[in-house]
């Protein structure tokens, strides 16, 4: 698990959240399951460098001086446009009691080459929920894309490589990463069969009574 700490001080709820943001610093708020909320605030630019590392979906260690305290990012409130961060709740989690987070998904192996450029691969999940103890949050869950084939062609979330002490808070047959035929490889079957069906049938001839307009060449009436 990534050891990840940020630096935080007590915030007066009081003062105004705009004169922060002008000196670089970003109103927060932590809180806790029976714990009350807390005003605190942290430097832009270490925020910045904690979600770097990965504290949008890892254990962050919020040091506030006096204490350290194990927190989850909640929230984040990001500006629409500039997209600088505006806000962040923290919650505060006991170490001995199981937690729900989202863990990054990361593809490990190769495609086959009996693919080809057929295939494209698509992802349906980036990350998934996990229950655990804080401690035990991996970096990531590894899947191997070795295995897709033509005919296996979705690897779902039991197919992941997941830690005995940890477990799957989805459904084990939730789709994670499939190979889909791309357009043109459609698009080709598609004209090909076209191809088929429009070939020439052979003639059919039908004897019978004749088509209106048409006679029918005289009977042979010569008897044996």
């Amino acid at each position: 698990m990534a050891q990840i700490s940020l630096a935080a001080q007590q915030r007066d709820p009081s003062a105004h959240v705009n004169q922060l943001r002008q000196q670089g610093l970003v109103p927060a708020v932590m809180y806790g399951h029976n714990i009350p909320a807390e005003s605190i605030q942290i430097e832009r630019i270490s925020l910045d460098k904690a979600v770097k590392q990965g504290a949008l979906t890892h254990l962050t260690t919020l040091d506030l001086g006096t204490r350290q305290v194990a927190v989850l990012i909640k929230e984040l409130q990001r500006h629409p446009v500039k997209r600088n961060p505006l806000h962040v709740d923290f919650y505060q989690v006991s170490m001995t009691e199981v937690i729900e987070i989202a863990v990054p998904i990361r593809l490990v192996g190769a495609l086959q080459s009996s693919l080809g450029s057929d295939y494209v691969l698509v992802h349906n999940l980036e990350a998934v929920m996990v229950s655990c103890l804080p401690s035990n949050i991996p970096n990531a869950l590894t899947i191997d894309i070795s295995q897709l084939t033509a005919e296996h062609h979705i690897l779902h979330a039991r197919d992941l490589v997941i830690p005995a002490n940890v477990k799957l808070a989805i459904s084990a047959d939730d789709a994670v990463v499939m190979v889909s035929r791309t357009r043109a490889a459609v698009s080709e079957d598609t004209g090909e069969a076209a191809t088929t069906s429009t070939a020439a049938e052979p003639e059919v001839v039908i004897k019978g009574k004749a088509a209106k307009g048409e006679e029918l060449p005289p009977e042979d009436t010569k008897r044996k």
